[in-house]
């Protein structure tokens, strides 16, 4: 019975020994199976076998291949200025402390009403709150949405059409590379040729 893995290996370029492997021989590199093996090797062939045909394996060996940065603009997720602008503010600024609720009404009635969403004392007091925090929400925003752009992902050098969960040869090594997602955005629009194409090439 054909099975994927056969499938696959038959038309694979990167597999060096010949198809149909001889009986007691690798599936892969040919070379002679010894003891409870029996297609593959003991020399780490499915290893290579996966990293060359299935997807999660093919991204986590290229991020690694390429030094877990954008092989574009040598940007990867680590980011110490962010982080240091982080603790800065937090030194020169630290967060404000809400006020309690009771600062806006009478903690007598409080206890015995509880606060209520649609009582006008509760509502000032959250507009009180969301004005304190909306200096660190805006600075948080940006620094958020710089750590977002570079995040490492793997890109296909040639379109595989969201064909990610299919095992197959379009995940070879040398046909991906590591791009942060800004560069990833720009890549895929001139492979797809957007009209925004050349508008982001200039922006980003």
């Amino acid at each position: 019975m054909t099975t994927v893995t056969d499938r696959v290996l038959a038309g694979c370029v990167l597999r060096p020994g010949p198809w149909p492997p001889a009986p007691k021989t690798c599936i892969w590199c040919a070379a002679p199976l010894s003891g409870r093996l029996r297609r593959w090797c003991a020399g780490g062939c499915d290893g290579v076998f996966t990293r060359n045909h299935q997807w999660q394996s093919a991204r986590a060996a290229a991020v690694k291949r390429d030094g877990g940065v954008c092989v574009q603009c040598g940007r990867g997720p680590e980011w110490p200025e962010g982080d240091a602008v982080v603790a800065l503010m937090r030194f020169l600024c630290p967060p404000p402390v809400a006020p309690r609720l009771s600062d806006f009404a009478d903690e007598r009635r409080l206890a015995i009403e509880g606060p209520l969403h649609s009582d006008p004392t509760w509502k000032e007091w959250r507009r009180h709150c969301v004005g304190l925090m909306a200096p660190w929400r805006s600075a948080a925003a940006v620094i958020d949405g710089e750590r977002r752009q570079r995040q490492l992902e793997v890109n296909h050098k040639i379109p595989i059409m969201g064909k990610h969960a299919q095992f197959g040869c379009h995940h070879h090594l040398d046909r991906l590379e590591s791009l942060c997602h800004r560069c990833h955005v720009r890549v895929t629009a001139r492979q797809f040729g957007y009209k925004t194409a050349v508008f982001q090439e200039g922006m980003l």
